[in-house]
């Protein structure tokens, strides 16, 4: 498959159970990455979460179709910038909240594609950047973003308390 048998469109709420499974299919591969921080959700959830999603100017939903098979999805939302000083420089951007690609369907354009989408859904908000996070352990995607022009600017750090006694 090539990146031109695909095409891009808003989600619709008949896509839930589609984009659940890609979310799940993802959720299974971070909780094998990292299992103490990372869990699989209740799938039934994801669909409802998704199936309840209504358009808004602040978010962008979209999915990937091959031969009307839903193959890929994205999910991004507005940040505007803090109305409190901050030492980070104040912009307004699309910060990635989900980026799923079926597995049998990825290296071949599909997530270029949807990161793509969000990029120009943020050029006609008159935003700067495009931010996400993803797993240090995730190889496969941070190399994908850093092919497509992403860099790291942080690190994200965890330490679990003890349980009460």
């Amino acid at each position: 498959m090539t990146v031109a048998d695909a095409h891009l469109r808003p989600a619709v709420a008949g896509d839930a159970a589609t984009i659940a499974r890609l979310y799940m299919e993802a959720a299974d591969e971070a909780v094998d990455r990292e299992p103490t921080h990372f869990h699989p959700p209740n799938m039934e959830a994801i669909q409802r979460q998704y199936a309840g999603k209504a358009p808004s100017d602040d978010e962008f939903l979209v999915v990937a179709e091959k031969d009307e098979e839903v193959v890929g999805f994205v999910q991004a939302r507005l940040v505007r910038p803090r109305e409190q000083e901050t030492m980070i420089r104040p912009r307004t951007g699309a910060f990635v909240e989900e980026l799923a690609v079926a597995s049998d369907h990825r290296k071949c354009g599909i997530g270029r594609m949807l990161v793509a989408a969000v990029e120009e859904w943020i050029r006609e908000r008159s935003g700067e950047l495009v931010m996400l996070d993803t797993g240090t352990k995730n190889e496969g995607a941070r190399r994908f973003y850093e092919r497509i022009g992403y860099r790291e600017i942080g690190v994200v750090l965890i330490k679990e308390s003890d349980p009460p006694r």
